[in-house]
């Protein structure tokens, strides 16, 4: 099955999918994607992935899809792109993230030194400051897939989050 396809059996818009083959394929940390046809109008891309990593991206697309229901449409696509590619890199280190925790780690990435006010303002999700606040709190020490606690997250006097484990 093509990623494309995939990605829109889960839910997706084609435009969405077509962004995140792109992403996927113009990300230089995963240089064993191979780029392996990229159409005259620069509208779509084709890429081959280990078969390993294509239940990951299955996953990815999964949660992003069952965080965001009804509302995926009125997400703008990039913001949707970054969430699965996000979603992706941590899961295929071994780091089990939910939805919601990605979309945190999306929100810190893209500004650095927030506070959970501002998060919860950021973030275009139904969550509360305690919700977000616990969220962060577990990125501080999660346990990878064999078991080894690693810290995405840290906090610094004021109460400003910033993202590590990118």
């Amino acid at each position: 099955m093509k990623i494309e396809e995939m990605l829109v059996s889960k839910g997706l818009s084609r435009n969405i999918a077509a962004m995140t083959v792109d992403a996927l394929a113009n990300d230089s940390e995963h240089s064993d994607f191979k780029l392996i046809l990229r159409d005259l109008s620069k509208q779509g891309s084709y890429v081959a992935i280990k078969d390993d990593d294509f239940p990951v991206l299955e996953t990815a697309a999964t949660i992003v899809v069952g965080l965001l229901g009804s509302t995926v449409a009125a997400w703008a696509p990039g913001a949707v792109t970054s969430l699965i590619i996000l979603l992706f890199k941590f899961r295929r280190k071994g780091i089990p993230l939910s939805g919601n925790q990605a979309a945190i780690a999306v929100e810190l990435n893209r500004h650095p030194q927030l506070t959970v006010k501002q998060l919860v303002n950021g973030l275009q999700l139904p969550l509360a400051e305690e919700d977000v606040y616990a969220e962060l709190v577990a990125l501080t020490s999660i346990a990878r897939n064999d078991g080894v606690k690693v810290e995405l997250v840290s906090v610094d006097p004021q109460g400003r989050w910033t993202l590590d484990g990118v």
